[in-house]
């Protein structure tokens, strides 16, 4: 049985300086017990990663979003925030 993401719990939002994103980041304990291993990096464990949160709700964008990692897990980016980087 493959791990169940909590989409409230992974939803985040990713900041480039300029612009606020919407982004989902999964931790990597969560992402290991979806693997069954640490991520490598390998394209195919990407898709596993998408598929598992297609299949828990996620929005359309994660199929095609850009991606990163850090110290808390495998995130994606998704589109930008509606009137983000709007001056008042």
């Amino acid at each position: 049985m493959m791990a169940q993401i909590d989409l409230d719990g992974v939803r985040t939002a990713y900041s480039t300086g300029r612009t606020e994103h919407e982004a989902i980041q999964i931790p990597w304990d969560t992402v290991r017990a979806i693997l069954g291993h640490d991520h490598t990096g390998a394209p195919d464990e990407d898709r596993r990663l998408v598929d598992a949160l297609l299949a828990a709700g996620a929005p359309e964008w994660v199929r095609d979003a850009e991606g990163w990692v850090d110290e808390h897990g495998w995130g994606l980016i998704g589109p930008e925030f509606a009137g983000a980087g709007e001056d008042d």
